[in-house]
């Protein structure tokens, strides 16, 4: 009797060094999302980098998503499932001013 295959998503293989495994159970090695790795994969990465993980701060200092300054990890809000939002708070603030007088604006214009 022939083992079962495996279902073709999973059946992509990977070696690092001497060692071969499928996608999915690389993923579970690594902890890092099967879809992250096939991801990366189909970009083109190369093998070694495959399994980087994300770095959100280096030396204590992070890049604001919109105004693009670097600044300490103080000047962004931790989110509540780990990690930090992408922009910085004072970034943020101007934002949910805008917002506010937006709302405000389209109140009075009803």
């Amino acid at each position: 009797m022939q083992p079962m295959q495996k279902p073709i998503y999973d059946n992509r293989e990977v070696t690092i060094g001497s060692t071969t495994l499928t996608l999915k159970e690389w993923a579970k090695r690594s902890r890092i999302s099967f879809y992250t790795l096939r991801w990366r994969l189909d970009q083109g990465w190369p093998v070694e980098r495959l399994f980087e993980r994300r770095k959100s701060f280096q030396d204590g200092m992070k890049a604001c998503s919109k105004c693009g300054e670097t600044k300490p990890s103080e000047a962004f809000y931790a989110r509540s499932r780990g990690g930090w939002y992408s922009e910085c708070k004072a970034c943020h603030k101007k934002r949910v001013i805008v917002a506010y007088k937006q709302e405000a604006q389209s109140g009075l214009d009803r």
